[in-house]
């Protein structure tokens, strides 16, 4: 059921907020607070609700990798997971511009014309069959070993994930907050029920398994689309725009494809020089490292960019520039924390989660992966937003280039001195200089203040939480390791909370306005 936001209680301005960005006048003359940016209607409510949305996939992703370590033999899960990023690159990078270009062009718009919705619709179905026949042609190239299996696999996962990554969009787009969570739940449960099936059904082979969790994820999703478009115009094929739309694309694909080259290229390299079971083992840990952060900066990304997208597009650089720092502030606050508890607590959770053949390489990768991470979240999710919404998308490529040279060279040479532990230095050094360079690039297009003073102030809560964590975890080392998490985790977290707030950072304000800058 779609949420009536015009019906909805507005949301307060932030006076702080309000003090930073610059103020406008609407055609009545009235005069708008930068507490507009949030948009007319929009709930304070909304951002939890995207991250109970987003949660529930991801777990329910994470307990399938779970069980699938244990279903799985160590060579069949590697390549179970060769398929997983085959497939999510080539959809990504196909497709997913198409969606920020949705975003973008009808940000702010009322309602969705019948052109422009068979534009959308027409640029969503050509770029998923483009994937499939690269995926036809460069899935053999990549790994012979099975290579059919592999392409049927990888293009039964490109087809049910773009319909997933089009439902979404409608949702967003249209701001049908309980209808995009309740999509994202019911693509939960069918994930819960693969996880379900693979072992009851006695699976071994990676090839049953990715097809039960595609056909499952597309089956609910396609059922949700056709619910999303139902209130929508009949769709008609538009004579034009697709010029435009491609001169968009094009830069953002090939920046998408760079961009995988951090973190998802290496998985190629490593199956090349010491086989699949490598590859398990390193995305296990990367799973376990990098879903954290993203189950909490995803949503912001998902509800933010729209409402910057607008402000933007509205002409209130001021309100889009003020918007930055506080969605800086705010991943800031997420990801340190959850870099230094992942830190502090990898052995305990790569004995909890994995098989004991995964226990001793998956702990030693853990800190590396979530750093990188971090410095790939803030890239993604706040310096290169600055390039979707003034549409410099080429200096996307641009600023792109030289992370992603540095990754595949020293990829090759760590890779095949240390295995996965190279590939995880090689991504940490990646990530960094794919920020940096983002960041230096991005301030010149849209120009804002970096906080350091909360930064400080986050970096200050860190170090005062870990000290206390690390000092209680040898007294719960006997209980176990469920016990190391869950007191480590909760010290950690009551601490920092503390310290955040004595610095100055709400955790209600991070929570309720995460894209508003405290006072």
């Amino acid at each position: 059921m779609a949420v009536d936001v015009d019906a909805c209680d507005e949301m307060r301005p932030v006076a702080g907020f309000a003090a930073r960005a610059r103020s406008s006048v609407d055609e009545g003359g009235r005069t708008k607070t930068a507490g507009d940016v949030v948009g007319r209607g929009m709930r304070r409510a909304t951002y939890p609700l995207y991250i109970a949305a987003n949660i529930a996939p991801r777990v329910a992703m994470f307990v399938l990798l779970m069980v699938f370590t244990r279903v799985l033999p160590v060579h069949e899960f590697g390549l179970f997971a060769l398929v997983i990023t085959m497939g999510e690159i080539l959809d990504m990078t196909a497709s997913n511009w198409v969606r920020v270009y949705i975003l973008r062009a009808e940000a702010g718009a009322k309602t969705l014309s019948a052109p422009r919705l068979g534009r959308a619709l027409s640029l969503s179905w050509g770029s998923m069959l483009f994937s499939l026949v690269v995926a036809a042609i460069a899935v053999p190239m990549v790994s012979d070993e099975r290579a059919g299996d592999l392409v049927l696999g990888t293009s039964v996962y490109i087809v049910a994930f773009s319909i997933v990554r089009l439902t979404l969009t409608f949702a967003q787009l249209t701001q049908r907050h309980v209808v995009y969570a309740v999509i994202e739940g019911a693509r939960a449960l069918g994930i819960v029920a693969a996880t379900i099936i693979v072992p009851l059904a006695h699976i071994n082979s990676f090839l049953p398994a990715c097809l039960v969790l595609s056909l499952l994820t597309g089956g609910i999703c396609s059922a949700s689309l056709l619910y999303t478009l139902r209130d929508l115009p009949t769709p008609r094929i538009a004579s034009s725009g697709y010029l435009a739309a491609f001169e968009f694309g094009l830069p953002f694909m090939l920046a998408s494809l760079l961009s995988y080259t951090l973190g998802w290229f290496d998985r190629f390299i490593l199956n090349y020089f010491t086989g699949p079971a490598s590859v398990a083992v390193y995305v296990a840990a990367y799973a376990i490292a990098r879903q954290p952060v993203e189950l909490l900066v995803g949503p912001l990304n998902n509800y933010i960019f729209p409402i910057l997208a607008r402000a933007h597009n509205d002409g209130r650089r001021g309100d889009a520039a003020a918007m930055q720092v506080g969605a800086f502030t705010s991943i800031m606050a997420v990801g340190a924390a959850t870099v230094c508890g992942l830190t502090l607590l990898a052995q305990p959770l790569a004995t909890l989660f994995f098989p004991a053949g995964y226990h001793s390489s998956v702990a030693t990768l853990i800190p590396l992966v979530a750093i990188g991470t971090l410095f790939l979240t803030l890239k993604q999710f706040v310096f290169d937003n600055s390039f979707h919404i003034t549409r410099r998308t080429w200096l996307l490529l641009a600023s792109g280039l030289p992370s992603a040279i540095v990754s595949i060279a020293l990829g090759i040479v760590l890779i095949r001195l240390y295995g996965d532990v190279g590939a995880a230095v090689t991504y940490v050094v990646a990530t960094f200089l794919a920020l940096f360079i983002s960041a230096v690039a991005s301030l010149r297009v849209l120009e804002f203040d970096i906080p350091w003073r909360r930064v400080a102030g986050i970096l200050i809560a860190t170090a005062a939480a870990s000290a206390v964590t690390w000092t209680l975890r040898p007294l719960v080392v006997p209980f176990g390791a469920f016990a190391e998490i869950a007191v480590g985790g909760i010290a950690f977290s009551a601490v920092y909370a503390a310290v955040l707030m004595l610095s100055g950072i709400s955790i209600r304000h991070l929570v309720e306005l995460p894209w508003v800058p405290g006072e």
